[in-house]
């Protein structure tokens, strides 16, 4: 069980470290960014929490 909770919260600070430094290439001068950072730190916490 820890095991999986390991993994799976290595797997997302992967897969959103990937999103977010894509984001900040794409979108650096807009609105955008903040938003969907913090969109991102809340579905990391209602899935952790969800777990």
């Amino acid at each position: 069980m820890v095991r999986f909770f390991v993994i799976t919260g290595l797997g997302l600070a992967l897969v959103n470290g990937w999103m977010i430094w894509w984001l900040w290439r794409a979108l650096p001068h807009t609105g955008w960014l903040r938003p969907l950072l913090s969109l991102f730190l809340f579905f990391n916490f209602w899935i952790t929490r969800s777990g």
